[in-house]
């Protein structure tokens, strides 16, 4: 009776080395994918975020006292914002540059006598007409009906 040295399923080096490549591109693969979530996830929750920011700026401008150029600069700034991460959200492996900074209320403009929203029908029409995030063709699903896919 012969006995063979070599079995019937014998592992080379090369065999190996194929085997922990093929091991470590799925392990990539799988992180690449966790961290493209994530980032879908945390960019959605920013859209979000700034899209109710700007809903809230336009139904409570300033806690009843108006400084037009502030509330017209934060809502362009919330709508930045929101479009910034929609677009973001679509494309969760591109890298995203840093936020500006928000629009700060100038501190000369305290010492000014407050201006009611009921005493300027203007401002509210200003504020207003800050056109929609949704202007840009967001794609989140739900909402007004429209095919988002």
């Amino acid at each position: 009776m012969h006995v063979s040295l070599k079995s019937r399923w014998s592992f080379r080096l090369r065999t190996a080395l194929l085997a922990v490549a093929a091991c470590a591109l799925l392990l990539g693969l799988v992180a690449f994918a966790i961290r493209v979530a994530r980032r879908y996830r945390e960019y959605d929750r920013l859209s979000i975020t700034y899209e109710c920011k700007l809903i809230m700026l336009r139904r409570h401008p300033a806690d009843d006292v108006i400084d037009l150029d502030f509330v017209l600069a934060r809502g362009e700034y919330y709508q930045r914002m929101a479009r910034k991460y929609a677009l973001a959200r679509r494309r969760p492996w591109l890298a995203v540059e840093p936020d500006p900074d928000p629009p700060i209320r100038p501190a000369g403009r305290a010492s000014r006598p407050p201006v009611r929203l009921e005493d300027i029908p203007a401002i509210a029409e200003a504020i207003k007409g800050i056109p929609d995030v949704s202007a840009d063709g967001d794609t989140r699903p739900g909402g007004d009906g429209a095919d988002r896919s």
